[in-house]
């Protein structure tokens, strides 16, 4: 609507209705077009159309918008930093319909012509698409379980009186948190492998003798590769290896090339290797025995989380049942502060109400507990949110910045080394404030930051939320070395969320995180300690 300059006032009632309707925790199908007008933001004409894509699938008014715009003006709304309006104009007066287009005249420096275009607004529209170009292709490691869960079993049955393998190799294989490409090795000939193929929804692109690649769903490219029987596990474990982790490992226990091996483990005992998973061949000089990795069933407590009180979608006592359900010790709830007016940002009378509940549900939910919180925005300066007399109030402060991204390295350090330095803070919320294959985040010094965090006793998150997953793994190894604890947290907007610390869990463990090292891990008893010795710095 607000690309084709309709009533502001129309587009507005259904970007309220659609907020609105994200908060909603009925079920839609169940609710009268009566029950949903009554919503505050919905109304009754809304509440018919919502009710219609209930029970038809579709929005005609949507379609309608849909087929009278071009698809490359659709897919300028994926890139950051590019408003409806924007769009209207690249449109309407430049006459450019898709985003190469849109690229070329960055570099052109045409944008800069157009009122509302000026050169920083142009460099990071191009930046932007450059971004998302890089993107594409590429896919969430969260996002593909569900595909390689599929093709397992497909590939499970057709070889069920077979004594042909199968497994997923490569950067699945190890867990990368970005997937470009999903890896197979098999020791099936390729005429047999394309007979199977022939029953899945898949695109064969190339083949040959030895390999097969196809495309499935949007771009996802499936790499299969043959190889002999007694390749098999030798091969699968080269795949799994990281370029450096290889190099290291074949020179330092003179690699043979063409044995053969029943397993991986059988691989590492024959070169007097001690086992590392898939995971672990990242770095070759870093070394933790596996049983002191932290995994999801050491995690103890749910830190950084949201409620109804900011933008969460369940209360806060529902949020704290269902963590205690779950078998979580504590809940350290994070709502957001008073700058994040977007998220409904708590305002300082809202802190204490907040603060009172807690108290009456700590007495109703003991021994569980959950702490006082808040994911404190950084400001520009690099101050916090509130000032110390209702920091002073809090167990803990997680501080985030969520605001003024567009920072170079000096100014984005600056303003985290700020936030550390003050005595309030305890943990660095998702340290470059990244969206995996959405934002690339601003640029910093890392090792400042880590050393800095460090020397002020402050926790790094690693944010499980699988587009997320900040700090970025590679860096962990860094961090335990400067002895910095780090802590798993889901940043749950929901119930639901809880779930999403088996993703920080698998980004941890690929970093060597221990869960001695690791917050989340800390019973209820050891976070009390921690919390209390976290405050002798305010002294």
């Amino acid at each position: 609507m607000d690309i084709h300059g309709e009533n502001s006032f129309k587009s507005k009632a259904y970007s309220s209705a659609a907020f609105a309707l994200d908060k909603l925790t009925i079920d839609l199908k169940q609710a009268s077009i009566s029950d949903l007008a009554k919503v505050k933001g919905i109304g009754q004409s809304v509440a018919e159309k919502i009710k219609g894509i209930v029970e038809t699938g579709t929005f005609p008014l949507l379609l309608s918008y849909i087929e009278k715009t071009p698809p490359g003006i659709l897919e300028m709304l994926q890139i950051k930093g590019i408003g409806p309006k924007k769009i209207a104009t690249i449109w309407k007066e430049l006459e450019i319909e898709d985003i190469a287009s849109l690229l070329y005249a960055c570099y052109e420096n045409r944008l800069v012509l157009y009122k509302g275009f000026g050169e920083k607004t142009q460099s990071n529209i191009q930046a932007s698409i450059e971004f998302y170009l890089n993107s594409q292709g590429k896919f969430l490691y969260a996002d593909l379980e569900a595909t390689v869960q599929t093709l397992q079993d497909f590939f499970t049955t057709q070889l069920k009186d077979s004594s042909y393998r199968i497994s997923p190799a490569g950067s699945w294989y190890r867990q990368d948190t970005v997937i470009e490409e999903l890896s197979f090795i098999t020791d099936m000939p390729i005429e047999t492998l394309l007979g199977f193929l022939k029953h899945l929804s898949v695109e064969i692109k190339e083949k040959s003798n030895n390999y097969v690649l196809a495309t499935a769903g949007e771009g996802l490219k499936i790499r299969i590769e043959s190889v002999s029987t007694n390749e098999y596990i030798s091969s699968l474990f080269v795949s799994s290896c990281s370029e450096s982790f290889l190099n290291s490992f074949k020179s330092n226990y003179s690699w043979q090339d063409g044995l053969s091996f029943n397993s991986e483990q059988e691989l590492f005992e024959f070169y007097k290797a001690p086992y590392r998973p898939p995971f672990l061949r990242e770095f070759y000089k870093v070394q933790t025995r596996e049983e002191e990795l932290v995994t999801t069933s050491s995690i103890r407590g749910i830190i950084h989380s949201h409620s109804q009180w900011s933008d969460g979608t369940h209360s806060l006592e529902e949020m704290a049942k269902a963590a205690k359900a779950q078998g979580f010790e504590y809940l350290v709830i994070s709502d957001h502060s008073k700058s994040a007016f977007y998220a409904n940002g708590l305002q300082v009378e809202r802190v204490y109400a907040q603060h009172e509940q807690i108290n009456e549900l700590n007495e109703k939910l003991a021994p569980f507990k959950i702490f006082k919180s808040i994911e404190c925005d950084i400001l520009t300066d690099g101050s916090l949110d509130y000032d110390k007399n209702v920091l002073e109030e809090f167990d803990l402060v997680i501080a985030s910045i969520h605001s003024n991204l567009k920072m170079n390295e000096e100014k984005a350090t600056d303003r985290l080394l700020k936030a550390i330095e003050n005595p309030y803070t305890n943990i660095l919320g998702h340290m470059t404030g990244r969206l995996l294959l959405g934002r690339a985040g601003y640029p910093i010094q890392h090792e400042k930051i880590i050393d800095a965090c460090a020397k002020n006793r402050v926790v790094i998150e690693l944010n499980a939320h699988p587009r997320r997953l900040d700090i970025d793994w590679t860096w962990i190894p860094y961090a335990l070395d400067k002895g910095v604890t780090l802590s798993i947290n889901p940043d749950a907007h929901s119930i639901e969320g809880f779930k999403d610390i088996q993703y920080g869990v698998k980004a941890g463990r690929k970093g060597h995180l221990t869960i001695s090292k690791n917050l989340s891990s800390y019973s209820l008893l050891q976070m009390e300690q921690f919390i209390e010795h976290q405050h002798k710095k305010r002294d």
